[in-house]
């Protein structure tokens, strides 16, 4: 079963061109081809949110760091608001670390939305 679907999104990958389909622990994504997370990270606060934000958040592990590390850049230069939340290999630098994915995250997540847990 998870090897078909492996194979039919390694094949939608391939037709489109510019997707690399990347597996991990727990998860498989269809990502741009050489994703650089900073500039995605900047183009979603400059094409996806329409208002200033309150606070930025991310939560990741340590391929995640570039972007804890803008976040540092945009805290520091531009008084931006920012939390950074560390998960599984990712406690140094970080404001609060939380257990890995899915777990700790995702609690977290609904917890500052009000719902119950």
């Amino acid at each position: 079963m998870v090897e078909e679907l492996l194979g039919e999104l390694g094949e939608i990958a391939e037709a489109a061109g510019d997707l690399t389909l990347l597996q991990d622990r727990g998860f498989v994504k269809l990502a741009p081809a050489g994703l650089d997370k900073k500039v995605a990270l900047q183009r979603i606060l400059d094409e996806c949110v329409p208002f200033e934000p309150s606070v930025i958040m991310n939560a990741g592990d340590m391929p995640d760091r570039v972007i804890m590390d803008e976040l540092d850049r945009r805290r520091r230069e531009d008084g931006t608001p920012t939390l950074k939340v560390g998960v599984r290999n990712l406690r140094d630098g970080v404001d609060l670390f939380v257990p890995g994915p899915p777990q700790g995250v995702l609690p977290f997540i609904r917890a500052l939305g009000g719902a119950s847990v």
